[in-house]
């Protein structure tokens, strides 16, 4: 299951000269305003015994993955490319995180991604921590499947994370 972050109105595939940052300061309120609703009524639908939550965010549901991190009922979660996360949300952590990254991103820098590697091996969170060399921002959903390395690391990527949840949703 997944929100509709952006009710409709993607991202992508835009006109010329489209502003994705002023794009972003009016979608990311209304996203943020509408999630608890759609979290509370996917737990009403889906409770129940033996029933286990995971969560994937990819550069916009980041931040959304990131409070539910904060949450006795979560399982375990994963990211890619997670964008606008302070060290505040890190620290925050209770559960189990994959981060899927990018050689280069401007959402989640080298000294971020660093200091968020510290932050998750000080509160003892479990982690694991993906860099595909030679991708961008945006790899895990947008890759090229022309360009090889683009392929294999969204490829990668999506293969690691669905082993990752296995790890924590799996009984013997």
């Amino acid at each position: 299951l997944g929100p509709d972050y952006f009710f409709g109105f993607g991202v992508v595939n835009h006109p010329p000269g489209f502003d994705t940052n002023s794009w972003i300061d009016t979608a990311l309120k209304p996203a943020q305003d509408a999630f608890p609703a759609w979290v509370n009524a996917v737990k009403a639908a889906y409770d129940g015994e033996g029933v286990t939550y995971c969560a994937v965010g990819y550069c916009f549901g980041g931040p959304f993955v990131a409070d539910l991190l904060t949450h006795d009922w979560l399982t375990a979660a994963a990211m890619a490319h997670p964008a606008w996360l302070e060290e505040s949300h890190f620290r925050a952590f209770k559960k189990p995180v994959m981060i899927s990254c990018p050689e280069f991103d401007d959402t989640m820098p080298v000294a971020a991604r660093h200091r968020a590697e510290e932050i998750l091996s000080e509160i003892k969170v479990k982690h694991y921590i993906q860099l595909f060399s030679g991708t961008h921002h945006g790899f895990a959903v947008r890759a090229k499947p022309e360009i090889e390395n683009d392929r294999w690391a969204k490829e990668e990527c999506a293969r690691a994370m669905k082993e990752w949840f296995l790890r924590f949703t799996q009984t013997d």
